[in-house]
């Protein structure tokens, strides 16, 4: 995961603008996951981040969301090692 100054950075000099951050969570989600990105950066309000955080997915969907980020600035991509829990219990 990039450090966290880059995100106090990011966020100081695009406060002014942004208006809406949405944060995605990406786990092996290629099939569906451009189509969720063109839909974001194409909505009407244009002062939005998109936060994409990796969980460590073994498909394509990091390239996939680096190949956006490049395209355009308000994405911002962050990936970790996916951190599977186990033992979890719903009633």
């Amino acid at each position: 995961m990039r450090g966290d100054n880059r995100v106090i950075k990011i966020m100081s000099s695009l406060d002014d603008k942004i208006k809406v951050s949405i944060v995605v969570p990406v786990y092996n989600v290629e099939k569906y996951l451009e189509r969720c990105l063109n839909s974001l950066i194409n909505q009407t309000l244009k002062e939005i981040e998109i936060i994409i955080v990796n969980d460590g997915s073994t498909d394509n969907s990091l390239e996939i969301c680096e190949k956006f980020e490049k395209v355009d600035k308000r994405i911002k991509v962050y990936s970790k090692q996916n951190e599977e829990i186990r033992g979890i219990v719903y009633d």
